[in-house]
């Protein structure tokens, strides 16, 4: 999807990912994005592997299948921004299938993914080349940082769907 085939809500957001990325350094970025991850693993407290395997709505995730689905696109993202900056703090022969991780390991995971998000930004230059794009599959061609604060937005969708999955009324008790 090129950037003039987004619709009026994609481009806003592509327009402030982008703006967020040149306006602001790495470091005053990763509070941004550390925030929605201490939310995202908050969510998680108190949640056994049950609980986490339980579907409120026919037409929702389970908040494992969200959780997977979190560690793949936080690698994913964390790859992106690493090509487009030319820093690397990450493995991929590190890496298992969050398929074949338990609901503990994808939460230990979580804490990891969010801890390099961290470390790529201590490591990247502050005068990164904002030329170089990757394109997300929403909103448009995006540059290394606007990647990097992509993961917040992420995040705060996940946070608000595994909150709403809690508060159902279908949700298991412990």
């Amino acid at each position: 999807m090129t950037t003039q085939q987004l619709t009026e809500e994609q481009q806003n957001v592509h327009n402030y990912l982008r703006g967020q990325g040149e306006k602001y350094s790495w470091l005053d970025l990763w509070p941004r994005v550390l925030r929605p991850r201490l939310d995202l693993l908050a969510q998680l407290d108190g949640i056994t592997a049950e609980q986490a395997e339980a579907r409120t709505s026919a037409d929702e995730w389970t908040i494992m299948e969200g959780l997977r689905h979190e560690i793949a696109v936080t690698r994913s993202t964390l790859h992106i921004v690493e090509r487009l900056s030319g820093v690397t703090v990450s493995d991929p022969a590190d890496e298992v299938d969050p398929a074949e991780l338990s609901f503990e390991e994808l939460r230990t995971e979580l804490m990891r993914n969010g801890i390099q998000f961290g470390e790529l930004a201590a490591a990247l230059p502050e005068d990164a080349d904002l030329e170089p794009t990757h394109p997300h599959g929403n909103f448009g061609d995006l540059h290394c940082r606007a990647w990097y604060i992509f993961q917040r937005i992420h995040d705060v969708d996940h946070v608000n769907q595994w909150r709403s999955i809690r508060e159902s009324d279908d949700f298991p008790a412990a």
